[in-house]
């Protein structure tokens, strides 16, 4: 199974792919954790490359267990329909399931949560109010009838 956990920054998808970690044992893959265990504080180096870098680098371990009949769960983000679609195919491939989690809470919780974690270490992303209301015109919102839609 691969669990495709979507949705904007700040609304919970990292505390909810813990709760299915926990309650699967399915292997999480949060790409701000990967980005910056790989990159540190490095921003000079486009995140966008530095986000690509990484799924690229992350995808073998995915398939690797996929092979062996794990589940993973990946909290990525998924602003795109193409780049889920991309991960629903993959589980095809390996004849296993895929399920997008689609995150959401209200505005003032998402902008209240990006700000207070732009003062925590490791934070790969530094996002202000005009950064939060930009990346809100960018996400497509998943259409899938399929979807599962958790408000935190």
């Amino acid at each position: 199974m691969i669990y495709i956990i979507c949705g904007m920054p700040g609304v919970g998808k990292t505390t909810y792919a813990k709760k299915i970690e926990q309650e699967t044992g399915a292997v999480r893959f949060t790409l701000d954790n990967w980005v910056h265990q790989t990159y540190g504080d490095e921003h000079h180096i486009d995140l966008g490359i530095r986000e690509h870098a990484v799924k690229y680098q992350v995808l073998e371990r995915i398939e690797e267990l996929l092979r062996a009949g794990k589940s993973v769960i990946l909290d990525y983000g998924f602003f795109k329909e193409a780049e889920r679609r991309r991960y629903r195919l993959l589980a095809q491939d390996y004849k296993t399931n895929s399920e997008v989690h689609f995150v959401t809470t209200s505005y003032d919780n998402q902008l209240e949560r990006v700000l207070t974690r732009n003062n925590e270490p490791g934070n790969v992303h530094h996002i202000d109010k005009d950064i939060l209301d930009s990346l809100i015109m960018l996400f497509e919102k998943p259409q899938d009838r399929d979807v599962v839609t958790i408000n935190t």
